[in-house]
């Protein structure tokens, strides 16, 4: 059974948010209705007029490895390091393109998330966002919400979706609401692993250099939040128009219909050394004023750790006993 978990305490202390994108900051209906009829009804024209430009080779390259191994049945993706560039002469043009148009038309159809496809539709999509043809779509409390994290909460902000790097930077390059790039400090797509991965999120906690516990994702996939949940990360599920969140039976997931509906803050960490050598300079200058004053013995230098409220109490208790003693001398002089 199939269920839709209740919004539970949405309050997360964390140093890095890891954003999805499909569902998430941006419309289902967007990727589904715009970009994927974008880069069909451009595919072939693409490919004709790029046909012999390094970057078009490479993603016929590696496309027609797919169609290979798809056809053999196996599920391996392509690896564009291993495979060297194959020649595609004049000739063959139209007969490849014609393959490879039939073969995206499918995968785009399945939704499949590869890496040769993703790759092909951001190099499409790119013109139409430099051509004003595409706006990136972002809810609206997306952007606000991010320029807040990032800039007033001092916490990281990355991207991990099934979209190329390069397509995910060209969305949030091209928004309704200016250029968000630099908000971010960083991307991954499907090449850190798929996202219903229990390793990828683990890598990418790695390559950021921050405790797993200490990373919020936010996905409307159930399957992606069990897998960052296996790896550490905490996690929360967007709930916007159109997502189908299917979730478990008993299944408990943090819910979230808006980024208005999150609460991000980020923990000072204190430096306890810093603060004992403080502690410990400060009682030094007592003990000097007291050396002056020929006070002794009311002070003493300890490294050990002392609370706040047992500082506060002992330096009224010095101060008291410095104004009384001040008095004693002003008196008998």
């Amino acid at each position: 059974m199939k269920r839709r978990a209740e919004s539970v305490n949405l309050e997360y202390n964390v140093d890095c948010v890891l954003l999805d994108i499909e569902g998430t900051t941006t419309s289902i209906k967007f990727v589904k209705d715009e970009l994927f009829p974008f880069a069909l009804s451009n595919l072939q024209k693409h490919l004709e007029e790029t046909w012999h430009t390094e970057e078009t080779q490479n993603n016929l390259t590696t496309l027609l490895d797919q169609i290979a191994r798809d056809r053999k049945g196996t599920n391996q993706e392509f690896s564009v390091e291993k495979h060297p560039t194959i020649e595609l002469d004049e000739e063959s043009k139209a007969a490849i393109i014609d393959e490879v148009t039939d073969a995206v038309r499918e995968m785009i159809a399945k939704d499949r998330k590869i890496g040769p496809l993703k790759t092909l539709q951001g190099h499409i999509w790119r013109k139409g966002y430099h051509d004003g043809l595409i706006k990136g779509h972002i809810y609206e409390d997306v952007a606000p919400k991010l320029r807040h994290w990032k800039q007033e909460v001092d916490v990281e902000l990355y991207v991990y979706s099934s979209g190329s790097v390069q397509a995910q930077k060209l969305l949030f390059a091209h928004t309704e609401y200016g250029d968000l790039t630099h908000l971010f400090s960083g991307h991954f797509d499907t090449a850190v692993g798929q996202k219903t991965s229990k390793e990828s999120y683990e890598q990418i906690a790695a390559s950021v250099n921050i405790e797993p516990g200490r990373i919020l994702f936010l996905t409307d996939i159930a399957a992606e939040a069990r897998a960052a949940t296996s790896a550490g990360l905490q996690v929360a599920v967007a709930d916007r128009p159109g997502n189908t969140l299917q979730l478990e039976e008993e299944e408990h997931f943090p819910i979230f219909k808006s980024f208005e509906d999150l609460l991000i803050v980020k923990e000072k960490k204190v430096n306890a050394k810093a603060i004992q050598k403080r502690v410990v300079d400060y009682k030094q200058r007592k003990n000097d004023l007291f050396s002056d004053l020929g006070l002794h013995g009311l002070v003493v230098v300890s490294e050990a750790p002392i609370k706040v409220k047992q500082e506060e109490e002992e330096e009224e208790d010095i101060e008291e006993k410095v104004s009384k003693r001040i008095s004693q001398i002003s008196i008998s002089s």
